[in-house]
């Protein structure tokens, strides 16, 4: 809301849609509020934010006409809610206050006693203090007990770069990991898990999967026939790479049609949601095609038949083609019922679905299914390729956990009748076309990685003889629109751009764009990333690299399993997709959007 004044100038007066942002995720309290006044007895309700030292609790009111449980209420809105969702304090009222005008006075609600859920306990030796002092001067309070869980008292995944940060300058055996894994004071000076370890199910038999992947090979090329469609039912079209896609399918054909399912967000309609994400990547091009070319529905993946009626399912499917995936949660930490819901069950929906219906399905996957280690020698690196799935790799990672649960789900009804593909994409970047990225481009690892080697000025040495993965997102697009249009026999496929850049073509373009990044021994990058650690004003310049250096404040980027994507190379070249080279012009685009943001200011 903004009010315009008799001078010209606009006032800001505050948000429309009652949501907010609490340790980096958005909330709409208004849906808090329906949820609450589902619950059987109560009458009327209303959620406020508070501040509590550096961060915000939700803080729920409510009326009933009887005296309710809180613990049944809580447990209640764990059953419908995300955890981010779940108010901290929830305080029954008689009746609400009101002003003159008959609107709630929430100046005149009672005040939550803020208190920590565990009894204090002071920290128990040198390194438990020392962790202390670190988390009280980021959350500014002073006694957090051993036992509070740090993510229960404010602390979120900023939170934990910066504390890592300061792990670093204290050589604190302390990885960005750690945090996660180790959520108290206690926990992780023992490192002690009381989390899951999301470790792989060894006693699985994969023989069937391994004979189905195993058919991924050059024979697969004779086998090429196109696949005529122009109807696309298109989940995760809000994204980065789902927007693309939509919009390569509709410029391959003119005929073509996209259906979007779109689950509803807060007070913004479905149709709203994809309006507004394909004006930022495409400025006018789809407005005036919600007519006849695209067409929204509401559904959410994470219920059967997308909570959709029987007969709207049947007539939605009759009207399609095939089906593309491109729906998941992506961040890498974070509430894992979440991830469940939305990147396995979400996923089990959509394939019973294309079962049902007999619908070919593109399912979107990640290339990080190959698992996080990093090769201490070349010994231990082995090759990950199309006919690669369960190869020991460690995925103890709640986001590459869930899409390899994803993955087997997909390759297992395979087996049974589904017709499918997998795609594993690789690290999208910057449009070929014009530079263009993503919406929240400070959400993106790899470009903090990018922005704090350039602020730190310097790269080790070792980088210069390796070379590194862009992979532009419309080139993306155009690959999975052109695999779609064929008829194949491949169930996994890899989705980069196979045209990689030397570190060494990479430092030049960017200091002939103006930028200044030497390649340095070991030793004085680490002296380097010291000099930042140990000042207050550069810092946080290198939050993005600090979860990638180890004790002795270096990187390491070489990977156990090497990606291979000869096969989906091959298939692609032959139906005439070639990826493009990237050269000078791309970086200068690359680097200028992101300057032109606000993103880079160095």
């Amino acid at each position: 809301l903004a009010k315009w004044n008799n001078d010209g100038t606009i006032s800001f007066i505050g948000r429309r849609d009652n949501q907010v942002k609490i340790n980096g995720y958005r909330i709409e309290l208004n849906e808090i509020n329906s949820i609450i006044m589902s619950f059987p007895h109560i009458n009327k309700t209303h959620t406020i934010t508070v501040k509590s030292g550096t961060t915000y609790q939700i803080v729920s009111y409510f009326s009933a006409d009887k005296i309710i449980t809180i613990n049944d209420l809580k447990a209640y809105l764990q059953s419908k809610l995300v955890f981010y969702m779940i108010p901290t304090y929830l305080i029954q009222i008689e009746e609400f206050p009101l002003t003159v005008n008959g609107k709630i006075n929430t100046k005149a609600l009672p005040k939550p006693q803020f208190s920590k859920q565990n009894k204090y306990t002071a920290p128990r030796n040198a390194l438990e203090q020392t962790i202390h002092t670190i988390l009280s001067s980021l959350l500014q309070i002073d006694k957090i007990s051993i036992d509070d869980n740090f993510f229960d008292i404010g602390c979120d995944s900023l939170i934990a770069i910066k504390f890592q940060i300061e792990a670093l300058k204290r050589k604190l055996d302390i990885s960005y990991n750690d945090i996660f894994t180790y959520p108290t004071i206690r926990l992780l000076s023992e490192k002690k898990s009381n989390k899951i370890i999301y470790n792989i199910d060894k006693d699985y038999n994969y023989e069937n999967i391994n004979k189905l992947i195993e058919k991924n090979k050059s024979d697969n090329l004779s086998n090429i026939s196109n696949f005529k469609n122009n109807r696309l039912l298109l989940f995760g079209s809000t994204g980065f790479l789902g927007a693309h896609i939509l919009d390569e399918y509709l410029s391959y054909n003119s005929n073509n049609k996209v259906y979007c399912i779109i689950r509803r967000k807060s007070l913004i309609s479905p149709e709203e949601r994809l309006k507004k994400i394909l004006k930022f990547y495409f400025d006018d091009k789809y407005d005036n095609l919600f007519e006849n070319r695209i067409f929204v529905i509401e559904g959410d993946i994470t219920q059967e038949n997308l909570g959709m009626s029987n007969h709207n399912l049947s007539e939605l499917l009759g009207n399609i083609d095939l089906v593309i995936n491109s729906a998941a949660i992506v961040k890498h930490y974070g509430d894992s019922n979440l991830f469940n819901l939305v990147n396995v069950n979400g996923t089990q929906n959509i394939v019973n679905i294309c079962k049902t219906f007999r619908k070919k399905l593109y399912h979107i996957s990640t290339l990080s299914v190959s698992g996080m280690g990093i090769a201490t020698n070349e010994e231990e690196r082995i090759i990950f390729d199309e006919s690669s799935f369960y190869v020991g790799q460690d995925l103890n990672n709640i986001y590459l956990f869930t899409k390899f649960k994803a993955e087997k789900i997909v390759l297992e009804e395979i087996n049974n009748g589904l017709n499918a593909t997998i795609l594993r994409i690789g690290n999208l970047t910057n449009r070929f076309s014009d530079g263009k990225f993503q919406i929240n481009i400070s959400e993106n690892a790899f470009i903090n990685k990018i922005k704090s080697i350039l602020n730190l000025g310097v790269i080790q040495n070792s980088f210069l003889k390796h070379s590194t993965e862009f992979t532009p997102v419309d080139y993306c697009a155009k690959a999975i629109i052109n695999i779609i249009n064929t008829n194949n026999n491949f169930s996994i496929l890899h989705l980069f751009n196979v045209n990689i850049i030397k570190f060494t073509d990479l430092i030049d373009y960017i200091n002939q764009l103006g930028y200044k990044l030497q390649a340095v021994s070991n030793e004085t990058f680490s002296q380097q990333v010291n000099i930042f650690l140990n000042d207050n004003k550069l810092k946080n310049k290198i939050s993005g690299i600090v979860t990638d250096l180890n004790k002795n404040k270096l990187l390491n980027y070489s990977y156990k399993n090497l990606i291979n994507a000869d096969i989906t190379n091959k298939f692609l070249n032959t139906i005439g997709f070639l990826w493009p080279i990237l050269d000078f012009e791309y970086f200068k685009k690359f680097f200028n959007y992101l300057k032109s943001n606000g993103f880079l200011n160095i």
